[in-house]
């Protein structure tokens, strides 16, 4: 299902067959959104903002599926595992965090490098 967000501290779920919405999910505190990405089994979006926060939401009714993950800096990127039960996120000290989809626990923490490739 393709997904869409705005400034307006939206995301928009849409049906591809015909063009229409039909989900918006409203991210409470008036932060806009910078990534999204889908889980593989449908299941789940994710979302970054300038929050500092990683936002797991419910594709099914546009709640949040977990608390949301903190960061301690701006996050930049997200993505889930091939199989949906573990969301990595990497903000902005460079830090890659895993954390358990189904719980929201925070599994590891990678240092990554500054700069470069």
């Amino acid at each position: 299902m393709p997904v869409s967000a705005s400034s307006e501290s939206t995301i928009r779920l849409c049906d591809v067959a015909t063009g229409r919405e039909v989900q918006i999910i409203e991210e409470g505190d008036g932060s806009w959104f910078d990534a999204l990405v889908v889980s593989p089994d449908g299941s789940l979006v994710a979302s970054t903002s300038n929050d500092k926060m990683l936002w797991p939401w419910d594709m099914r009714n546009g709640r949040e599926a977990l608390k949301p993950l903190r960061h301690r800096g701006h996050v930049e990127t997200v993505a889930f595992s091939p199989d949906s039960l573990v969301l990595a996120s990497r903000s902005e000290d460079s830090i890659v965090r895993l954390w358990g989809v189904s719980t929201g626990q925070l599994l590891e923490m990678l240092a990554g490098q500054r700069g470069g490739c």
